[in-house]
């Protein structure tokens, strides 16, 4: 009698998490940097070369509170939303339409925040910058949470307390204008802490540059061990 073996059956290798190669993520993480490196550039020195960046005048609103410079930075947010959705798209990480809709809706809240002046339609252009900043602090930590990253979850971390920071100095300098007539903080310390936030955002995306590495097994791997975090997107 012949010995019969079971031959294992050859599993499908599964699709990869990006419809681009994960090899290009640090180069779109490159271009995003470039692209908030040009934006907070291009505001504050036509500011200064304008004459108009003064001390009462350095929050980012108040900056953008212009003709030709919103216009000329709503160009650059154009640029970054291109470059923030495609550095999403090149992650070899689970849930890319998530992370592509997210980076989609910082950028174009970038551009929102630039479009509607603090002049012409001051709480529409709060709640524009609200969901800037919110959508790229979601970008971050779940990009953080998906590639298991311990540095990129530290990094999210000191960024979500920046932003919250920044949310009760901004609510109380509302409260204190539209209630008591002061304001609570200067212009000059609101602005350095928006600019952190920047800072802080462009931090964190070189953190996670090569986050998103391996192949589609590896991926899948991941996928299933990931953290309830990550499950709940």
């Amino acid at each position: 009698m012949k010995a019969s073996y079971n031959r294992p059956s050859a599993r499908p290798s599964p699709p990869p998490a990006s419809s681009m190669p994960s090899t290009w993520a640090p180069v779109m993480t490159g271009f995003v940097v470039a692209s908030q490196l040009a934006f907070v550039v291009t505001a504050y020195s036509h500011a200064y070369l304008d004459s108009a960046l003064t001390r009462n005048k350095f929050h980012i609103s108040a900056v953008l509170d212009h003709d030709v410079r919103s216009t000329i930075c709503a160009c650059v947010g154009l640029a970054g939303l291109f470059s923030l959705v495609m550095l999403e798209r090149c992650r070899a990480l689970p849930r890319p339409k998530l992370r592509a809709c997210l980076a989609a809706t910082c950028g174009g809240g970038i551009i929102a925040t630039c479009t509607v002046r603090e002049s012409q339609y001051v709480n529409g252009h709060r709640c524009t910058a609200m969901v800037a900043f919110g959508a790229a602090v979601a970008l971050v930590w779940i990009v953080a949470a998906l590639a298991r990253d311990a540095r990129g979850r530290r990094a999210a971390s000191m960024l979500v307390a920046l932003v919250v920071t920044t949310g009760c100095a901004q609510g109380l300098n509302i409260v204190g204008e539209e209630n008591f007539g002061i304001e609570v903080l200067p212009s000059w310390a609101l602005g350095c802490l928006e600019l952190g936030l920047i800072f802080g955002f462009t931090l964190c995306i070189c953190t996670s540059a090569t986050a998103g590495g391996g192949d589609g097994r590896r991926q899948k791997r991941d996928r299933s061990e990931s953290p309830p975090l990550a499950k709940a997107f």
